[in-house]
Parts: structure tokens; sequence; C-alpha cells
């Protein structure tokens, strides 16, 4: 099997502070005085993901599930470690994230495309097809401020996964609607989105049910992974 994703090694630390003026007394003295505690969110978290593989980061909410999603799809440094990969990857990390409310469902489109590097003319020939996966009809031709919820979940991963992405990350809260969507297509119920790899945060049994592997967080820390046969 081909490797698609590598994580090495992730720790991911935070600093608290118990009154807002602390971290401005912290930084006046250069570190000299010190305010803060340490809050680590995610503890030396390693694993490998094959092409292909749909896999779900299950674990109770606080986790570090979230905070692990972000820095596969690079929109967080971790403070340790490092992640390797393979080809581009999509993420969906929040509802309406990337989308401008004023602007059409076709306008986000081309400016969502254009922040993948997908240039407007390969964008024109992707348009059909995303049209029809996102299946809103005329609200395509709309502000995306009037959409449901259900149909921002829909427009943003019919962008994500019509650039074929390598690696399409999707956090808990559009999991459930976007992995049992894709699977309930015809012909696709053994493939991961767009031949891509999934990272899924799937706390449900609905989500999971569908994911080649599961692994497990707990206080940000890999409790358990499980792979399943095919």
């Amino acid at each position: 099997m081909t490797v698609a994703l590598r994580v090495q090694g992730i720790s991911k630390q935070y600093r608290t502070y118990a009154r807002p003026g602390d971290r401005l007394k912290e930084s006046l003295t250069r570190g000299r005085l010190r305010r803060h505690k340490e809050f680590w969110a995610l503890h030396d978290i390693s694993f490998e993901l094959n092409k292909g593989d749909i896999v779900g980061i299950i674990g109770p909410n606080g986790c570090g599930k979230s905070t692990l999603l972000q820095i596969i799809a690079g929109t967080l440094e971790p403070t340790h470690g490092e992640v390797w990969h393979e080809g581009r990857i999509s993420a969906l990390l929040e509802l309406g994230a990337g989308f401008d409310p004023e602007f059409t469902g076709v306008e986000n489109v081309y400016m969502n495309a254009s922040l993948l590097g997908i240039s407007r003319r390969q964008t024109d020939g992707l348009f059909p097809q995303i049209e029809r996966f996102a299946e809103i009809g005329d609200f395509l031709y709309q502000p995306v401020k009037t959409y449901s919820s259900g149909m921002y979940v829909r427009l943003a991963f019919a962008i994500a996964a019509s650039v074929e992405p390598e690696i399409l990350i999707i956090d808990e809260a559009l999991a459930v609607p976007v992995v049992a969507g894709w699977k309930s297509r015809p012909g696709r119920q053994n493939q991961a989105p767009a031949g891509a790899r999934t990272a899924v945060a799937a706390p449900s049994r609905h989500a999971s049910a569908v994911c080649a592997m599961l692994a497990t967080v707990r206080d940000g820390a890999l409790y358990e992974e499980i792979r399943k046969e095919r």
C-alpha cells in the first residue's frame, strides 16, 4: 500500500492565563515573570494512512480531535512533530468556513477554487460537476447567506471533492452528512471521496461505520487504533 499521510510525534501546547493582564506582564518582562500555565492539547501522536483509506478520529469532546485535524490540514502549527503528505489537501473544518456570505454560490466556488490553487479555466471545466454534485438548484446563484446548513455542507463538499484532493479532511460537525451522502452513491461504497483518503472526526456510530480505520483520541493522546478488514 502507498502511504499518503504520515503524522509523526505531533504535540500541541497552549498557554493559559488566569487574568487578561497576566499575558501583558509576562510579555513586558520577556518571560522572566512567568504568569502562564501550560496546557497540552495533543501528546506525541503518530500514525500512517494509506492511499484510499477512510479514517475516523473519534473520542469525547475536548480530547483534541479538531486540533489534530487542523494540524494535518496545515491551518495550525504543532509545537512538536511533523506531518508529511502526498498531494493536495482539502479540508472542511467548520460550517461556512472560506465562504463569503454576501457572494453567490457561484462566486464562492471560484473563490474557493482559487484558494486551492485551481485556475479559473480549470474551475470552468469543473463547474458542471460541482453544480451536479451540490444539488442545490437555483440557490447556487443566490447569496450563500440565504442557505440552510445543509446547503452549505453540500456546496462545500462539492467544491472540496471536485478538485480531486489526495487527502480530504472533514471535522465532526460535517462528517455525518458528508460521509453518509458519499457512501450512499452507487459504486462508491468502498472508495474514499474523489479517490482521496479521508481523515474524519466522527464520534457518531453512523459516520464511523464507513471508516476503514478508527483512531481513538483521549486527553490529547492516541489511545487506540483499530483497522477494519475490507
